[in-house]
This record gives C-alpha cells, sequence and structure tokens, in this order.
C-alpha cells in the first residue's frame, strides 16, 4: 500500500496504515537526526550520563546495567517477632529444664 489511509490512530513509530512512501519519508527523516533527544526529550539526562561515562579512562571498573522489575511496594503487615511462639516455646523450655534439675537433684540425694 502507498497511500497513507485518512485516520492513523499512531501509536507506534510507524503505523502501516501511513503507506510506504510517507514511512520511508519519516525513516529518512530519523536518520538524518544527529541529535535523538529532540524526539524523545528524556534521552537528552541519559545521554549526559553516558558523556559523563565515557569521560572515565578507568579500564579495570566493569558497568553492568540494570532494571527493576517491580515497582517497591509497602508490606501488608509488620514485621514483628512472634511473641505467643516465643512465650510457647519459652514455657515449654523452662518446664523442661526445671524437671530435669529436679531429676538430677533427686538422683544424687539418693546415695
Amino acid at each position: 500500500m502507498n497511500a497513507p489511509l485518512q485516520s492513523l490512530g499512531e501509536q507506534d513509530l510507524f503505523p502501516i496504515q501511513m503507506g510506504a512512501s510517507a514511512i520511508e519519508a519519516k525513516l529518512n527523516v530519523l536518520k538524518s537526526l544527529k541529535d535523538p533527544s529532540v524526539l524523545e526529550p528524556q534521552l537528552s539526562p541519559l545521554m549526559a550520563k553516558l558523556d559523563t561515562l565515557n569521560t572515565i579512562e578507568r579500564s579495570d571498573v566493569q558497568v553492568q546495567p540494570y532494571s527493576v522489575l517491580e515497582n517497591p511496594a509497602t508490606p501488608l503487615n509488620r514485621d514483628k517477632p512472634k511473641r505467643a511462639l516465643i512465650a510457647v516455646l519459652g514455657t515449654l523450655l523452662g518446664g523442661m529444664l526445671g524437671v530435669a534439675i529436679v531429676l538430677v537433684r533427686f538422683a544424687f540425694k539418693r546415695d
């Protein structure tokens, strides 16, 4: 299809409804651009950071890019010690230790 359609619901950079000649003209304009931040203003801070990184002349530094998969979210409940579990285990351990001490004292008193 060479001729463009009337309603261009442009969601993509090169929508197919533009027609071949319009896409070719748009591609030629994009290739002739020297500064990509004209099309995307958010690129200018990234380009400045890249220029700063390129000025660093250390060959032993390795930079590894990363991306965040999910945004951080606040937890639904607080992270806290389980007081009930600690109290039950403490009571059981104290009871067993008390019984053990009484049995050991009783065993040595019989002598």
